[in-house]
Parts: C-alpha cells; structure tokens; sequence
C-alpha cells in the first residue's frame, strides 16, 4: 500500500455517516452530469422542522406559495383574516342589493295595485251622478265617461239663478230655469250621499278635454290625502284636494289651490294638467267646481313650470292688492300669452302637480273665475 494513503478514522458524532459508493461509480456520474450553472434559489426562513412539516402534511401549492407569496410562516393566518373578511363583505353587499331588489319590487307592485284600485274606487264614486250637458242629449256615449256629476256648460255665458230671475232673462223661460234648479239640487243630493262617507269631502271637479273628474277632498293637513282615497281607504295614487285652510265658499279663497299626483298610467289624477301645456286644449277648456253653493266655473289664464319653491301655491295675503300683484305675475309665467287681468273682487284657483322629473318639478294651472251657477 502507498505510504501517502491516509488512515480511516471512525466519523464523529456530528458528521453524517456516508454510504461508501464505488470509485467508478462516482467517476461516471461526474463525467455524464455535470453541475448546472445556475444559482438554486433558496428562502432562509424555510428551516429543517418546515421541510419536514411539508413532507408530512403540506401539498406542492402550500409550498409554492409559502417560497413565492409568503417569506414568514406567521402571515398565512392573517391572509386567512382577509379572505374571511372579504367573503363577509361580498355576503353584506349581496345582502344590500338583494334588500334593494325586494323593496323595488314591492314598491312596483303597490304602483300598479293602487292604479287599478283607484281607477275601481273613483269609477265606483262617478256612477253616483248623471250627466247633464245643456243642448246636449243625456245618452251614453255622449261623454267619455257614461255617468258623472251634473256638468253645467254651453256656449251661452252662465250667471246665478238670483242674476237671471233679476234681469228677466231666463235663457228659455222659467221652464228652463227650473231645470237648471232641478240639476243643482241632484247635485247637492250627489255630495251629500259622498259626505256621508266622508265628512271632508268638499266639493268635485270636472275639467273640459281631460279625464280629470273627481271628488274634492279638504283635509286636516295637506298629508293625508297623499296616499288615502275620499272614502279613507290607503290609495297610493291618493286623492285631489284642497290645501288645509281654504275656507267654503270657495269664493271667499283668493287663491284655492288643488293638490293631486301626475299619475301617467291611466292619465289619472292631475296627470292631464300637462294638457294644458297645448294651447289647443290651454285656450278651449273649461274648469268646473261643485259644492253645496254651487257651480263655479273657471278659465285657465296661466300654466308652465316651476320647483316647489316657488310660491305660486301661495293662499294668504295680507290684503287685495298684495293678490293682484300675485296674479298679475302668475299670468305673466305662463307658457302661452293671456290678456287676462284680475280686478278687484276676483278670485282664482291652482293646480299643482309633479312633473315626474326632478323631485321638486311642478306644474302650475291657474285659472280665473268666470262663471257661476247658484
């Protein structure tokens, strides 16, 4: 043996122990594979007791995300945090719009529920009156709608009875006079049987060219009637009605002004007011109110539109000239030119509705009144 070949010694404690592989196995595995040249990468957080877990219990992508995404073991619990977190924000979200989706639908459903209701309730409410146009045959068909309160109208200029027994003219005669007597009093007779529904039943109203035929209601607060038909039933399309503090007769109202909603489906409620936006209809249409007192018949002499801030539903002044000013201005709003003026002794009234664009959208109508029938 040579002289320069070292002595075996047993390995200490610390060294691994190697299995002995044979010279020429070593010799042929170093020529056929040589050593790549690249770095290996490595993660100095990644100790002995990490490999050996990842042996026993991690899969291949824990590994990989613990090598790339996550350098310290001790972050994997607050990404379990933040994915816990965003799961609770997306069920929060869903919750939010599925609420959403609910109340949308039965806000929807309540719409079409009370157009329907409504249209059965003031259908029911017109099918106490009769119809009855002077020169005109009380047939059906006459009018679009077959059974409605008494209508006093024609081309001749309308005064009080008081005025035409006065003046000896009687339009025919005294035959003719006591028909126009008879009708008043099946109209008194028609409010009276809608009173005893409901006491804040004031009047109706009847506007030429519309489908604007209704009863008038005069509540407590300018609230109720919102959302409540004259015979107190919940009715999202609500009624018409006056503001709270017009006083009767109505003729004692500088400015009585009406409320009702622009209810498009149907053409219900005001909804027709936005007719008055065509002069056509603004120029030829009469106004018919009827109360206990009586018939009073208006011309339009304003419409256009304004925001709610705007006080063209004004009702008190201080005294007539203040009104006349007020009126002068209303009249020079409108949309079409009117060479009305108000003088003193005058009175009009106003109808107010949405526009169903802006929240605080209106529509004004004021009109004056012309005629009377007592």
């Amino acid at each position: 043996m040579s002289k320069n070949k070292k002595k075996r010694t047993a390995p200490s404690q610390d060294e691994p122990i190697l299995e002995a592989v044979p010279e020429t196995v070593l010799t042929h595995d170093l020529a056929m594979t040589p050593a790549p040249n690249v770095e290996i990468p490595r993660n100095k957080d990644f100790t002995p007791e990490d490999f050996i877990q990842s042996v026993d219990t991690l899969t291949a992508q824990d590994i990989m995300e613990k090598n790339t995404a996550m350098p310290s073991t001790e972050k994997s619990p607050q990404k379990r945090k933040r994915s816990k977190a965003a799961n609770f924000l997306q069920l929060a979200l869903l919750g939010i719009f599925g609420s959403v989706l609910v109340v949308s639908l039965i806000m929807l459903g309540q719409n079409i529920w009370g157009k329907i209701e409504g249209s059965k309730i003031y259908d029911e409410a017109s099918d106490q009156f009769n119809l009855f146009i002077p020169g005109q045959t009380n047939t059906a068909g006459a009018y679009p709608w077959n059974n409605t309160l008494s209508c006093l109208s024609g081309d001749a200029a309308l005064q009080s009875l008081f005025d035409r027994i006065n003046s000896g003219r009687g339009d025919g005669g005294a035959a003719n006079i006591s028909g126009y007597d008879q009708q008043l009093e099946q109209m008194r007779a028609s409010l009276t049987s809608l009173r005893e529904i409901n006491s804040d039943v004031y009047g109706w109203i009847y506007v030429e060219n519309t489908k604007i035929n209704y009863p008038i209601l005069r509540g407590t607060d300018n609230d109720y009637y919102l959302d409540h038909s004259y015979n107190h039933n919940y009715l999202p399309i609500g009624s018409i009605f006056l503001d709270a503090a017009t006083k009767e007769p109505i003729t004692d109202n500088f400015n009585a002004v009406l409320y009702g909603h622009n209810v498009a489906a149907g053409s219900m409620m005001f909804h027709d007011v936005t007719k008055f936006l065509n002069a056509d209809t603004f120029y030829n249409s009469k106004i018919y109110i009827y109360t206990m007192e009586g018939v009073y018949i208006y011309q339009p002499v304003s419409i256009y539109q304004t925001t709610s801030d705007y006080q063209y539903f004004r009702t008190e002044f201080g005294t007539e000239a203040s009104f006349l000013e007020f009126a002068s201005e209303v009249v020079s709003n409108s949309k079409f030119p009117s060479d009305t003026t108000f003088a003193s002794g005058d009175t009009m009234i106003t109808f107010s509705t949405c526009t169903n664009g802006a929240p605080d959208g209106r529509y004004a109508l004021h009109a004056k009144l012309v005629e009377t029938v007592s």
